[in-house]
């Protein structure tokens, strides 16, 4: 892996997970509400926490009224990762929401060493500054900084939703790039970035996964460092972003395919066989959304994911498989690079989704942990990257580094 020459974001992929951060709000230590069949958010969350291999630090902060809830609840786990408790300061903007991703960003400033790491938020954020405090981190604020569930980080790209540079007109038909917003945005980080989203005129389209394979347009692999950098704002005005974040359809893998980076792309299924409006308008604008992703140089893998109505709440909503966590390096003892995925049959029919998500990981060669009880948060729209933020990873070089890929499967993978 080549270091950046500039501010680095820490990346979604590559080497191994090394500490990582968890906000957990009180109201998910209330035993009324957390006992009850409908919403348990500390399930997944324990059953996340237990999965987490030794030599992996976690930090979960919490409110000081919850602190010893939270004690007597992580006693109740089965730990080997090292595991801190940080009580934050009361008031208005303490821990209320569990999207840790979103508040937060990690950056190395001198960038992809390591060294000079720093906290990026929106200005305002109390609980990055409580992050910041505990962590003996700076923090740099910064108005142009995107959710973090709005930008999947690569080793050489990112990808960042188009709601986050694109505009729309006051009728809200026409999409224009903010072009001093796009130049802020590009600031953030020394990765060029493309764009998640998709153009009115490809919802048309008749298209399916694997029926058409788009190559770069000198039709020779690219360097993945300089693909997106011929991504100009100019390119983009009309484009419309499927869902609010990327990460809810979207999985950078760390992996390429001939000689192009490798995404994972939701694929929405009605798991009732009956057709509606919602899934069929999520699948047009996903199959556009990866059409646009091909046509920047990027490879695609479609992965099913379910449509469904979400316990508790009667709102039909997709189930996000592509919200995991991963790495690109084998860990001592393994043969595989290990890769956390949500799992939502414990309250819903949904164990053929389950084993066929955890089955295209294994035949991109990764070893995947299966993580139940995410049918808690299918209807708050988050799973497991929404919950985790990434402080650091080791550097490929210092462990065992296994390269996955997609290309001489025994199994053909419909990856185009």
């Amino acid at each position: 892996m080549n270091s950046l020459n500039g501010p680095a974001l820490v990346s979604d992929c590559g080497g191994l997970l090394h500490e990582l951060a968890l906000a957990i709000p009180a109201a998910f230590f209330n035993k009324d509400r957390s006992e009850s069949n409908a919403f348990a958010p500390l399930v997944p969350i324990g059953n996340l926490l237990s999965s987490l291999p030794d030599g992996l630090k976690v930090h979960i902060f919490v409110s000081r009224t919850c602190l010893e809830e939270a004690a007597l609840w992580v006693q109740e786990l089965q730990l080997c990762c090292l595991m801190e408790l940080v009580p934050v300061l009361d008031g208005l903007d303490s821990i209320t929401s569990p999207w840790i991703q979103d508040l937060v960003q990690v950056r190395n400033a001198c960038g992809q060493s390591g060294q000079c790491t720093e906290i990026i938020a929106a200005p305002g954020c109390e609980p990055a500054a409580e992050i910041a405090r505990h962590l003996r981190l700076p923090l740099r604020t910064n108005e142009a900084v995107i959710a973090g569930g709005n930008q999947l980080v690569g080793q050489q790209f990112r990808l960042i939703g188009a709601s986050d540079v694109v505009t729309r007109s006051s009728a809200g038909k026409r999409a224009d790039v903010d072009v001093k917003r796009w130049a802020a945005v590009a600031a953030l980080d020394a990765r060029g970035f493309a764009l998640f989203g998709y153009r009115v005129t490809d919802l048309s389209l008749s298209w399916e996964p694997g029926a058409i394979e788009i190559f770069p347009d000198n039709g020779a692999a690219q360097d993945p460092k300089a693909f997106v950098q011929n991504c100009a704002p100019r390119r983009f005005a009309g484009v419309h972003q499927c869902g609010f974040h990327v990460d809810q359809f979207v999985t950078v893998t760390g992996l390429f395919s001939t000689g192009r980076p490798l995404l994972l792309v939701a694929d929405p299924v009605s798991v009732d066989g009956a057709r509606d409006r919602f899934n069929e308008t999520l699948k047009k604008q996903l199959n556009a959304s990866a059409l646009l992703l091909l046509k920047q140089g990027f490879a695609v893998l479609r992965n099913p994911i379910p449509v469904a109505v979400a316990p508790g709440t009667g709102k039909r909503l997709a189930r996000l498989y592509n919200n995991v966590l991963l790495e690109n390096a084998c860990r001592v003892g393994r043969s595989s690079p290990l890769v956390w995925v949500p799992q939502f049959s414990d309250m819903e029919p949904l164990e053929v989704f389950d084993r066929e998500n955890l089955e295209i990981w294994r035949r991109l060669g990764f070893e995947p942990v299966p993580v139940r009880g995410w049918s808690h948060f299918a209807g708050l729209n988050g799973a497991i990257r929404c919950v985790v933020k990434v402080l650091r990873r080791h550097a490929d070089h210092h462990y065992k580094k296994k390269s996955p890929g997609v290309e001489g499967q025994r199994t053909p993978l419909n990856c185009i």
